[in-house]
């Protein structure tokens, strides 16, 4: 090796681009091969070139994901990207879309984005300067587009409906609350909130129609205007739009926003695993890990003393639980029923229907339970403690049910009671039927080598 090539070895990388062929030769056998893939990435560099400018092409639309357009960064709900992402995605996937609605797409998607000629291209497209700026008109109706190509548009009024009674099988049906001539429909439905919070919203309410109010950044916001659906660009801003069943087509199922679904079943027990876990254990149980046998902060739980048997010895240990409240009620208005539609379209099927809202005055009463649960999945169940602190017949709506459905009160009332009156220890696990009850080795809490049983409240 020469005495030049030696110098430009010393330098290392700097030195690794200087050196000429002679010089490389001599001094690449010096490295591993993976020292040698590196110097030589240094010595000659991958050869990149910039992408030029021009409109998506078909064979781009076809691959084309939120990633491509997002760089995997989450943009924020109330957004207009966020807004554009959720009527966008559902259009894309829609598999009844024609090649008019795909051509349509693609113009709407250039007029929106441009190609990211940067380099690298991270992401692949990137939002034109006026996005976030742009007429509030012209992007609402670029929504609107997308939502007709990927969902289906339902009445959700009196208008376009029979008067069908509640035996009727068709997809859709309108119940009038003033008809008292009509059999009396009710339902139960789980929360995680408690009736105050129900009531101060009026009710149930789809998301793109509640005015409750959230906090956002220290200030009282009304929720719907928290996630953008006032803005002036979001379709569900206009009353013309809000006052429809939106349905997913690519999902088969309700929209996220536009409706209140109502589970089928007539059994309250259904309802126990709702609302579900969905990620909230932030870590594995960990009961014994402080003194009196409290766990660590578990996220989105609170801590309830509970009445045990731990290892066959009785003890009361605090332990984390999430909340679940029932409510009965009965229904008018308009009623999609999910479940046929979703069979209509040869869809994997789900029992229930969707509302367009639930009035406070249509809630009989509400009946509260306590789940301790026994994993971090709603696989591993859970056992359902009353609350009764937390239930109760609502007097006043019950009254104004009772006026008007007086025929039917006494059958309304021992339903809810089914509920209400219930002191048993429950445990049970979600399953695609709505609950599974569990037994044996099943029932206990398994944590920290220990097993616990949950028999009540402490």
């Amino acid at each position: 090796m020469d005495a030049q090539a030696f110098a430009l070895l010393k330098q290392g990388p700097p030195g690794f681009a200087k050196m000429g062929p002679d010089q490389w030769n001599q001094v690449k056998g010096q490295f591993t091969d993976e020292q040698l893939k590196e110097a030589t990435d240094i010595r000659f560099p991958p050869r990149v070139r910039a992408v030029a400018a021009g409109p998506i092409t078909k064979a781009e639309f076809t691959e084309l994901t939120a990633f491509d357009f997002t760089g995997g960064v989450q943009p924020l709900e109330q957004s207009r990207l966020g807004w554009f992402i959720y009527f966008f995605s559902e259009a894309k996937a829609c598999n009844s879309k024609t090649s008019n609605d795909v051509a349509r797409m693609m113009q709407i998607f250039d007029l929106l984005f441009e190609r990211n000629t940067a380099v690298p291209a991270t992401p692949k497209w990137k939002k034109r300067a006026n996005f976030d700026t742009s007429d509030a008109t012209a992007f609402k109706g670029y929504l609107v587009e997308l939502m007709n190509i990927g969902f289906l548009k339902l009445p959700g009024d009196a208008d376009g409906y029979s008067q069908n009674d509640a035996t009727d099988v068709s997809l859709m049906k309108y119940l009038d609350s003033n008809d008292v001539s009509k059999p009396v429909r009710y339902a139960w439905r789980s929360d995680s909130r408690p009736y105050q919070d129900i009531e101060s919203a009026g009710g149930f309410l789809p998301k793109n129609a509640s005015d409750n109010e959230v906090m956002v950044n220290g200030a009282l916001t009304p929720y719907a205007q928290s996630k953008g659906m006032r803005e002036p660009w979001n379709p569900f801003s206009d009353p013309a739009i809000r006052k429809y069943f939106w349905f997913r087509r690519n999902q088969n199922d309700n929209c996220l926003y536009s409706i209140v679904s109502v589970g089928k079943s007539t059994d309250w027990k259904s309802y126990l695993p709702f609302p579900k876990l969905d990620g909230w254990y932030a870590k594995q149980f960990q009961f014994w890990d402080q003194a009196g046998g409290k766990a660590k902060p578990v996220s989105k739980f609170e801590y309830v003393k509970a009445r045990c048997t731990v290892d066959g010895a009785k003890k009361e240990l605090w332990l984390p639980a999430t909340r679940t409240y029932l409510y009965f009620f009965v229904l008018s208005g308009a009623i999609l029923d999910t479940e046929a539609l979703q069979k209509h379209r040869k869809g994997d099927p789900f029992p229930e229907i969707a509302v367009k809202q639930i009035s406070i005055k249509e809630v009989f009463g509400v009946v509260a339970f306590i789940r301790f649960h026994h994993g971090e999945t709603d696989a591993d169940g859970f056992t359902a403690v009353p609350d009764p602190s937390h239930s109760s017949l609502k007097d006043t709506n019950s009254a104004f049910i009772k006026g008007k459905f007086s025929n039917a009160y006494s059958a309304l009332r021992d339903e809810f009671n089914k509920a209400y009156q219930s002191t048993d220890t429950l445990h049970v696990r979600w399953a695609s039927t709505g609950y599974a009850e569990m037994s044996g080795e099943d029932t206990y809490i398994k944590a920290g080598g220990h097993k616990i049983l949950v028999e009540g409240l402490g």
